[in-house]
């Protein structure tokens, strides 16, 4: 999986403030899909270096928008890597949602929820239910050996899932390749 991910700063001209100031946007661009937002930073447009994504020292608070300026790219790049790491597949949004702090949540699912409820049953046993009683929750969820699986077959006849996944025992729904 070749992903990368490249962090631009772009200055907007037509955006100009009183002083003569733009803002500094910045330009997230994944899988030839890109998003921009507000930094927050303010330059001289006639000091702004765009090959090098600095201001020239001639500004007077040049030092600090640059230290801003590797920060928030730093930032972004840390949440890019923590996000490959985790071995799933994520966007764009994803990894703007993790820059701005936000918790990025797992879909749940039918087949999700039952499996959750599976584990609660398998503590069960022998307290409040026998196993012959779990093992029967366990066949509703699991294939068995002509291939049916009846939570499956009841979600694509109410075209909850569509014919084009294929169903993995523990890790539920997969997309057909």
């Amino acid at each position: 999986m070749n992903q990368k991910l490249s962090v631009l700063f772009v200055i907007k001209l037509n955006k100009k403030n009183q002083k003569g100031f733009c803002p500094l946007n910045v330009k997230i661009t994944f899988n030839k899909k890109r998003k921009e937002f507000s930094s927050g930073l303010f330059a001289n447009p006639t000091h702004w270096n765009a090959k090098k994504q600095v201001i020239h020292l001639k500004e007077p608070n040049a030092e600090y928008i640059n230290a801003q300026i590797l920060l928030i790219q730093q930032k972004i790049n840390k949440v890019f890597l923590s996000l490959q790491l985790k071995s799933t597949d994520f966007t764009l949004d994803d990894i703007y949602d993790c820059y701005l702090g936000k918790v990025i949540k797992k879909e749940d699912t039918v087949v999700n929820y039952f499996r959750t409820y599976l584990i609660y049953l398998s503590k069960l046993i022998g307290k409040d239910i026998k196993e012959a009683t779990y093992k029967k929750s366990e066949t509703s969820i699991c294939k068995n050996n002509n291939g049916f699986c009846p939570i499956i077959s009841f979600l694509r006849y109410h075209k909850l899932l569509s014919k084009d996944y294929s169903y993995h025992p523990y890790r539920g729904p997969i997309p057909k390749t």
